[in-house]
Formats: C-alpha cells, sequence, structure tokens
C-alpha cells in the first residue's frame, strides 16, 4: 500500500473544486492585488507604525471622545466622528481577515508537514528495502542509493545530536583578584 497520496485536482469534501498549489499562488496574487492598503514595508517603518498601532483600544476610542467634544479637536485633526467611527469598524473587520489569514497559514503548514512526513516515511522505506536488496547481487545497482542515503543521515544526526560535553572546551575560570 502507497503512503503517497498524489495531489489532483479533485472535489474535496465540500464538493468544491481542489486547486492545484500553482492555482493557490495565482489566486492569493490577485487577492493580495485587491486588498485596500496593502503594502510592504521597510522594518524600520515598520516599527515605527507598530509602536502606533500598540496604543491601548481604549485610549483610541477617548480620542474619539475628544473629536466628538470639541469643534476645535475636530478641525484641528481633520476627521469627523463618523469617519473615526467608520475607520474603528473597518479595523476590527479586517482583523477578522487577519485572524482567518492565519488560521489559513497555520492549515497551509500542518498540511505540508504531513506531505513532508509522507514523503519521508517513503523514503526511509526505500531506504530500508534497497539496504536489504543491495546485498544480493542482482540488485547491485542500487548500492550507491544506499551509500548516499546512509551518508545523508549520519550527516543529519551528527547536526541533531549536540556537542559531546568530553570534547566541549571549557572556559577557563576567572583570576581571583587578591
Amino acid at each position: 500500500m502507497s503512503l503517497i497520496k498524489i495531489s489532483t485536482v479533485t472535489e474535496g469534501s465540500t464538493g468544491a473544486t481542489m486547486l492545484t498549489p500553482d492555482q493557490v499562488v495565482e489566486q492569493l496574487r490577485t487577492l493580495r492585488g485587491q486588498i485596500p492598503e496593502f503594502v510592504q514595508l521597510q522594518a524600520e517603518e515598520a516599527n515605527r507604525i507598530r509602536r502606533l498601532g500598540t496604543l491601548n483600544v481604549d485610549f483610541a476610542r477617548a480620542g474619539i471622545g475628544a473629536v466628538d467634544a470639541s469643534d476645535i479637536v475636530q478641525r484641528a485633526i481633520g476627521n469627523t466622528p463618523d469617519e473615526l467611527y467608520g475607520a474603528e469598524d473597518e479595523l476590527s473587520r479586517w482583523s477578522n481577515v487577519e485572524n482567518e489569514l492565519r488560521s489559513l497559514l497555520r492549515g497551509m503548514i500542518t498540511a505540508n508537514l504531513v506531505r513532508r512526513a509522507r514523503l519521508n516515511a517513503a523514503a526511509l522505506q526505500a531506504y530500508g528495502i534497497s539496504k536489504q536488496l543491495a546485498r544480493q547481487e542482482d540488485h547491485a545497482d542500487l548500492l550507491p542509493y544506499v551509500e548516499r542515503m546512509k551518508r545523508l543521515r549520519k550527516a543529519r544526526r551528527r547536526k541533531a545530536e549536540p556537542p559531546d560535553a568530553t570534547t566541549a572546551p571549557v572556559p577557563a575560570a576567572p583570576a581571583k583578584q587578591p
């Protein structure tokens, strides 16, 4: 039984047509072009804006109240209370979009993790079977693949293992001052 499920454009559990990765990318790029104020910022600019964006929500509402209470404040900032309430509502609705996109991204990451695990499980099976077959003269053509997979597994283990405590340099103790 095969572990790998090849994705094709078929109907999903909801009856909707499943998309290929290229189709999803194309739709995301189209969607990105239709989102008002969508922008990528340099790190410095994003940090500056982030500081303004982290003010308390109640602070913003109190500011709207001040605009509502004073024509002078309203004229000074150039916005009516209705415009500010509208901006607050728009922010709330776009925040819902942001949450849905985060959920979509988490699901996509998990789906790729499952795909990677299935592929790696199949590769491990291929390694085990190839290792057994390569012992036979009729299957000697598998030896280069088995040797390469063996080297790659050892290299992965070396990276994953922490340095041996016996070989790690020990920092010298600071000299005591009289």
